[in-house]
């Protein structure tokens, strides 16, 4: 079905409206043309984009999406025909970033069903042998952080914010974001304050807790992304620091867990493996998404038998395992 055709309800009824400003509940655009189950769940789905048909539908019309609460399941709908022609005109540049990641893909990224697991499940095993083998091992600093802030979801009280942000701390110390001239050095636990309060918000939410239905359709990918951009700024913000997709991959998948970490091992081994792009952005993350839907029979075993403990491993924190432990045994040292 063209894109233009699926939600041409929505054109046709904005076209037809008159006003400036049209308000919409969530139920009466099911009723005029469905929805998509993301747009109950996921911000990205009411961004003015004319790559979703969602969006084109509205565009179409001279619309774009002024408000939107997905608490209150309503859209407000705003009469812009420059700005909706503005978002139009994008899809030239778009097609150039589609047709960049398409090459990518076919000269880079392999399926995700030609990938050899075996390697990449053992590795697993191997990096929760060596946690078991060790009670005070310093990779469990991840189930400490991540098993709090679990507990705490939505907290905002300052003794919740400051007890996450010691955890953030010193996970963050054991993984090695203390080394040699990283900035947090010279910082006190403190300063990851405003970054725990901004994880606790509750646009987050749908982050938490990813099904498989989720990470087959990948739209998790932008919010997570959305969610890093606006920790980035909130460092530079408040410290005048920028950190790293290093850094900014640690702290998300030790608090949301809705990311690997993206180090230099990950990263050797997704590009060794081509089960992803090596580079953190929508792109990886969705590539990664898909490979561990597509291999779910292979990773939730392992996924049980590493949550026995009673931190719950989110399907992120696993993929982390596998292909950080890869890396580490197999890349060579440079």
């Amino acid at each position: 079905m063209p894109k233009g055709d699926k939600y041409s309800a929505l054109t046709q009824y904005l076209a037809n409206s008159g006003q400036e400003q049209v308000a919409m509940t969530f139920a009466e655009l099911e009723a005029l043309c469905g929805l998509p189950a993301s747009a109950y769940r996921w911000p990205a789905c009411w961004s003015n984009s004319s790559e979703t048909s969602l969006g084109y539908g509205w565009l179409l019309a001279g619309y774009i999406a002024d408000q939107y609460d997905l608490e209150q399941q309503t859209v407000v709908f705003s009469h812009q025909p420059k700005q909706a022609d503005d978002y139009l005109a994008r899809p030239a540049k778009r097609a150039k970033d589609r047709q960049d990641y398409d090459r990518y893909c076919r000269t880079h990224a392999a399926l995700a069903e030609t990938v050899d697991m075996l390697p990449l499940v053992l590795s697993a095993s191997h990096f929760h042998q060596d946690l078991l083998s060790d009670p005070n091992s310093r990779y469990r600093s991840w189930e400490h952080c991540y098993g709090a802030f679990q507990a705490h979801q939505g907290a905002s009280s300052p003794d919740a914010l400051d007890y996450l942000s010691l955890h953030l701390a010193w996970y963050l110390a054991s993984w090695g974001m203390l080394r040699g001239g990283a900035f947090l050095l010279q910082k006190d636990y403190k300063v990851h304050i405003p970054a725990v309060r901004l994880l606790m918000e509750a646009r987050w939410g749908p982050l938490w807790s990813l099904s498989r239905r989720d990470l087959m359709d990948g739209a998790f990918a932008e919010p997570a992304m959305e969610l890093a951009a606006a920790l980035r700024r909130l460092y530079q913000d408040t410290i005048h620091k920028t950190p790293s997709d290093t850094l900014l991959t640690k702290i998300m998948l030790g608090t949301v867990g809705c990311t690997p970490a993206y180090d230099r091992y990950l990263r050797w081994a997704l590009r060794e493996t081509r089960a992803a792009s090596p580079t953190f952005g929508s792109q990886s993350l969705r590539q990664l998404g898909r490979f561990y839907a597509v291999q779910w029979e292979r990773l939730e075993p392992l996924r049980a038998k590493c949550s026995g403990q009673g931190i719950k491993y989110p399907p992120m924190k696993l993929l982390d395992m596998c292909f950080f432990q890869y890396g580490l045994e197999h890349s060579k040292p440079t």
